[in-house]
C-alpha cells in the first residue's frame, strides 16, 4: 500500500499515530522528610494532529438544558402577568389550576429535547470515531486518506 499524493510507503492510521506520540510518567522521588510524587504526559505534534474527536459533553448538554429551562421559567414568568387579566371563570380556573405545572412540563420538554439532541451528538460523534480509526496518513508528505 503506496500514498496516492506522493508513492511513498511510509503510512500508519491515525489511532497508531496518535498512541506511538502519547507518553504517560509518574515519577517518585524521596527525601528525608517527605515523599513526593508527579505524573505528566508529553504528546508530539504530530501525536497532537492525530487526536481523535472529543465526544460529546453529558455535563456541558445538561448545563444547556439548565441555561434554556431557567430562559423559559424567565420568558413565562414576564408574559403570564399580561394575559392572567383578560381570562375571566373557567379559563381562570384552569390557569390557576396549571399555573404551578407549567414550569415541571416545560422543564420536562427541555430535559426530553436535550436527551434526544444528546442522543444525536453521540451517534454522529460514533461514525466520526470509526472514520478517525480509519483513516491512514502518510509519514513523508502529510496527506490523509480512508
Amino acid at each position: 500500500m503506496n500514498c496516492p499524493s506522493c508513492g511513498s510507503n511510509k503510512m500508519k492510521t491515525l489511532p497508531v499515530i496518535y498512541g506511538s506520540g502519547n507518553t504517560d510518567r509518574s515519577s517518585i522521588s524521596f527525601s528525608k522528610r517527605s515523599v513526593r510524587t508527579g505524573s505528566g504526559r508529553r504528546q508530539t505534534k504530530l501525536a497532537a494532529s492525530a487526536s481523535p474527536p472529543r465526544g460529546p459533553s453529558l455535563i456541558l448538554s445538561l448545563l444547556g438544558m439548565l441555561i434554556v429551562f431557567l430562559l423559559a421559567k424567565w420568558a413565562i414568568g414576564k408574559v403570564a402577568p399580561l394575559a392572567v387579566p383578560s381570562l375571566h371563570g373557567q379559563a381562570m380556573e384552569v390557569w390557576l389550576r396549571f399555573n404551578s405545572l407549567l414550569p415541571i412540563a416545560v422543564a420536562g420538554l427541555i430535559f426530553i429535547f436535550g436527551l434526544l439532541l444528546y442522543s444525536a451528538k453521540r451517534k454522529k460523534h460514533a461514525v466520526r470515531m470509526n472514520e478517525w480509526q480509519n483513516t491512514w496518513m502518510c509519514l513523508q508528505c502529510g496527506g490523509m486518506w480512508k
